[in-house]
């Protein structure tokens, strides 16, 4: 609900696996966005989501691909 609530590209769920090609599709979809009018992107992970895709990985990931045409940072909000 609060990445349709927030109006998040993307939401990383336990419910929902996902894979490293996931994440590069999402860094795709990205960079294509910012090229164009927008701006402004979103990404949210849950917390037990993937043991591997950590916040901090996924993070790292979209520094990395995004050079030049976006940055990232990572915002934990805790227990909600």
């Amino acid at each position: 609900m609060a990445a349709l609530a927030s109006g998040a590209d993307q939401a990383y769920i336990y419910e929902e696996p996902f894979t490293i090609k996931d994440l590069i599709d999402d860094v795709d979809h990205l960079r294509k966005k910012m090229e164009g009018n927008l701006k402004r992107g979103l990404l949210l992970r849950n917390e037990m989501a993937n043991e591997h895709y950590t916040t901090d990985f996924i993070t790292n990931l979209l520094q990395e691909e995004g050079k030049g045409v976006f940055s990232a940072r990572s915002n934990v909000l805790g227990h909600m």
